[in-house]
């Protein structure tokens, strides 16, 4: 983990420094504070203002923070004081606005404050979950205390193995489910472009089952392309699903490779775009495809937990 922020644009170090004495003041059993996401990996965006579909869009990325405390502190109660923080913060920072000559040149970024205690967050870290286990290995220590220690990832055993895989299944599975039965009743109302967004939600969550099952990983990402890649070594059924992926259209782009083209457009511009257009013929064919895709996570995931069992059969009987 890193332990400098000096790399990043004086407004932010200012930024997280108000927040940081905000959090050590307000609660009492904070062990570390932790920048995590985009502005740990040097991925972050200050201001953007385009425009986007024919609308005015303004991003800027958060200030995600993990707040990690003793397990004598009551987590609900400190979760409070985070919500009491954020509003603090934005208090400090639109005073700093308003002694600005045009106040527009300060956009402070919001923050984005988690909590978690020691114990648990260590039991995940040996477990290797890999939300925890990224933000550690990404993150900058903006605060410590010095006085605990992260849990290096540890040898799971089968039983341990499996117990995760189930717990992580039965979550994703059930998502997978429900966005596929709200995109069949998107289908019945003819809301194609929106529909194909919760297909595109089913299609992320399936595959999101199978790495996690097979691999303990959840992907932070929500492209299909990239989901498809690391979840095809799972099972050949897998390579056939969905055609290759061709970021450039071609004039002679096959009907199949157009509509997973649409599927995986479908995050953004199935929401945003107004002239993203979905044909009946079309969202029938990812309907479809969307329904096998969950038929083939829950076969293989059922197996794969199938063979942890054996594997732990095993292991007693000798």
């Amino acid at each position: 983990m890193k332990n400098s922020i000096e790399h990043l644009p004086a407004c932010t170090q200012e930024e997280l420094n108000i927040l940081v004495e905000l959090i050590k003041d307000e609660v009492k059993g904070c062990e570390m504070i932790i920048l995590y996401g985009s502005y740990s990996r040097d991925t972050f965006v200050i201001y953007d203002e385009r425009i986007t579909f024919g609308s005015r869009t303004v991003f800027q990325s958060d200030l995600d923070i993990l707040v990690v405390c003793s397990l004598s502190v009551d987590s609900g109660y400190v979760e409070y004081l985070l919500r009491r923080i954020a509003d603090k913060y934005h208090t400090i920072l639109e005073e700093l606005r308003s002694t600005l000559i045009d106040s527009r040149v300060r956009r402070y970024a919001p923050p984005q404050l988690i909590t978690e205690d020691i114990e648990t967050l260590n039991r995940v870290l040996s477990e290797s979950k890999s939300f925890y286990a990224d933000l550690v290995k990404d993150g900058i220590m903006l605060y410590d205390t010095g006085n605990q220690i992260l849990s290096k990832p540890q040898q799971l055993s089968h039983e341990r193995i499996r117990d995760i895989a189930q717990e992580e299944f039965d979550q994703s599975i059930r998502s997978a489910g429900s966005f596929l039965k709200h995109g069949g009743i998107a289908y019945e109302d003819g809301e194609y472009a929106l529909g194909s967004f919760l297909l595109h939600q089913s299609c992320e969550k399936s595959y999101k089952a199978i790495t996690l099952v097979f691999k303990n990983n959840r992907p932070m990402t929500h492209n299909l392309e990239d989901l498809k890649t690391l979840a095809k070594n799972c099972s050949q059924e897998l390579f056939t699903l969905f055609p290759s992926h061709l970021t450039i259209i071609r004039a002679n782009q096959s009907f199949e490779e157009r509509c997973y083209d649409l599927l995986i457009r479908a995050y953004i511009e199935g929401r945003y775009n107004p002239s993203f257009v979905v044909l009946k013929e079309e969202y029938e064919y990812m309907l479809k495809k969307t329904e096998e895709l969950k038929d083939i996570a829950m076969r293989i995931c059922t197996e794969q937990i199938k063979a942890y069992d054996l594997l732990i059969e095993a292991k007693t009987s000798n």
